[in-house]
């Protein structure tokens, strides 16, 4: 477990597999399962294919139930059910049901499936460009402030893209060949988000310079964000996502690089709408570059879902 912070949590794996194996052989099966919970967690931050890391999900929860494992049970069922989402054709009623944030308000349910399952939903949230529902879900229940270790960063970091998109959505201008839209927020509430963004992306920053080499990516993507939300063009920007991208392949993090991506292609879109038309054509050219790496990206995690839905919104500019 502490060898993510330093290194690439890759090297992560092989050690939790032994423990994992250790502790079946040893007979202490509670706390086995939880290091399998952690080992599929990792999996799925890595960006490991979505259906290899189904497969071994399955096999762990068969083995939770052998052993009456509720506990753990409860930890696995949320990231089974966002691996479902993100495999299925095209987002659905399971998506909607699984952001739904009735069940977290339930006394009655367990706390940890509580907070891991807004966790996952922040991920989904953010991956499905659904920062609304992700900022929602974060807000009812603040899986930022109570997951801890390696998650905790990631919890930070998927929170403050979601609020520097949400302000980047809400703050823009829509033109149809008849109507123009404008869809703003209150004042005061982007002021409150953009501070809590700010704080966000400021204990991101903290984990980057303590060495943990998994941060580095996030935070040049949050530091992108919220320089994309400035109304003035600046190309700053425009490298910042680049070295997000480039960093987090190196890193091996394929689900950073593709929402770098992806958030890059949505800042060209916005500035589309502030520019002449030979400059428009150039922003649009450039989205769709970034569309189509996001999109292989999530082709090659397995994550068909997410796929189709770029499909639809790459021929629609």
């Amino acid at each position: 477990g502490l060898m993510g912070w330093r290194q690439p949590l890759q090297v992560s794996l092989e050690p939790l597999k032994y423990a994992y194996r250790l502790g079946l052989h040893t007979g202490d099966t509670e706390a086995c399962m939880f290091v399998g919970c952690i080992y599929s967690y990792i999996l799925f931050l890595i960006g490991h294919p979505l259906p290899s890391v189904e497969v071994e999900l399955e096999s762990l929860l068969e083995e939770m139930k052998v052993n009456r494992q509720d506990r753990a049970i409860s930890l696995h069922r949320p990231i089974l059910l966002a691996i479902q989402i993100l495999r299925c054709g095209k987002m659905g009623d399971n998506y909607a049901d699984f952001m739904r944030h009735e069940n977290i308000l339930d006394p009655v349910s367990n706390f940890d499936d509580r907070v891991w399952t807004v966790y996952f939903r922040l991920f989904l949230g953010c991956i499905f460009n659904d920062a609304k529902a992700a900022l929602e879900a974060c807000e009812v229940c603040k899986a930022h402030e109570v997951i801890g270790g390696v998650h905790a960063v990631q919890a930070k970091f998927l929170y403050g893209l979601a609020i520097f998109s949400y302000c980047a959505e809400f703050t823009t201008t829509t033109t149809t060949t008849t109507t123009t839209t404008t869809t703003t927020i209150n004042r005061r509430r982007r002021l409150l988000l953009l501070q809590k963004g700010r704080s966000m992306m400021k204990d991101v920053e903290y984990a980057s310079h303590q060495g943990r080499t998994f941060c580095l990516g996030k935070l040049l993507l949050l530091q992108a964000e919220l320089a994309a939300l400035s109304k003035r063009h600046n190309t700053k920007v425009e490298l910042l996502f680049d070295s997000s991208i480039g960093v987090s392949s190196k890193a091996g993090s394929l689900l950073d690089e593709a929402l770098a991506s992806e958030r890059a292609a949505r800042y060209f879109l916005r500035r589309r709408q502030q520019q002449q038309q030979q400059q428009q054509s150039n922003s649009v050219i450039e989205a769709k570059r970034y569309f189509r790496n996001a999109q292989m990206l999530y082709e090659k995690w397995g994550a068909t879902a997410k796929v189709n839905a770029l499909a639809d919104e790459i021929d629609k500019i």
